[in-house]
Parts: structure tokens; C-alpha cells; sequence
């Protein structure tokens, strides 16, 4: 029967795994945020333009919410 070792390749290749999955998981964080703060943004920013609804202002244009 085989003992298992340390062995460095492996433990790159988990730090790694654990590295994307971290990385994963503060994307999915901050986009809930950004979607949030975008959710607030529409009910102000852009309202005469966009006959009493909300918009977002984008690249010099407002995008109606309603």
C-alpha cells in the first residue's frame, strides 16, 4: 500500500484551485453591489428625460428604467 506524501504539485495546484474559487466569490459579491447601486441610480438620475421614471446615465445618454 502506498503512503501519501507532501507534495508541492499538488499543493501549488490546490492554492491555485483556492485562489480562482476567491477570486469567484468576490466578483459575485461585488456585482451584487454594483447591481444595487445601479437599482438606486434609476429612480433619480434621469427622471426629466425619462417622463417620471428612473434612468441611468451612460455614456452621455440616459437609459430609462420604466
Amino acid at each position: 500500500m502506498k503512503q501519501s506524501r507532501f507534495s508541492p504539485r499538488k499543493a501549488l495546484l490546490a492554492a491555485g484551485f483556492l485562489g480562482v474559487m476567491a477570486f469567484g466569490g468576490v466578483q459575485a459579491v461585488a456585482s451584487g453591489t454594483a447591481s444595487q447601486s445601479q437599482a438606486r441610480q434609476c429612480s433619480s438620475i434621469c427622471e426629466p428625460d425619462c417622463q417620471g421614471f428612473g434612468g441611468t446615465y451612460r455614456a452621455g445618454v440616459c437609459w430609462c428604467c420604466g
